[in-house]
């Protein structure tokens, strides 16, 4: 159990960082971003992070390449948050 909290904390903490770091750049350059995704994978296990209002919120399910459907959806809901993809 321990082993898996290691592997996982790592890789989730450099995303974090580079979450704040993309939400200081873009106050900085006079952005307003409502919310800052994140996603974690191995290639097997997928996790997705959210950064909104400085709080992180870390989705601790793992989601499956065997899932593509499930992991495909939280990207598209990603996509879609920022107006960068319409339906047709």
């Amino acid at each position: 159990m321990h082993q898996r909290v290691l592997l996982h904390a790592l890789p989730s903490a450099l995303t974090i960082s580079t979450m704040v770091a993309a939400e200081i750049y873009n106050h900085q350059d006079g952005e307003t971003v409502e919310c800052i995704y994140g996603t974690v994978t191995t290639g097997h296990a997928w996790n997705f992070l959210k950064l909104d209002n400085q709080k992180v919120c870390v989705d601790i399910k793992d989601y499956y390449i065997n899932d593509p459907i499930k992991i495909v959806g939280i990207l598209m809901h990603m996509i879609k948050h920022y107006g960068l993809w319409s339906s047709r």
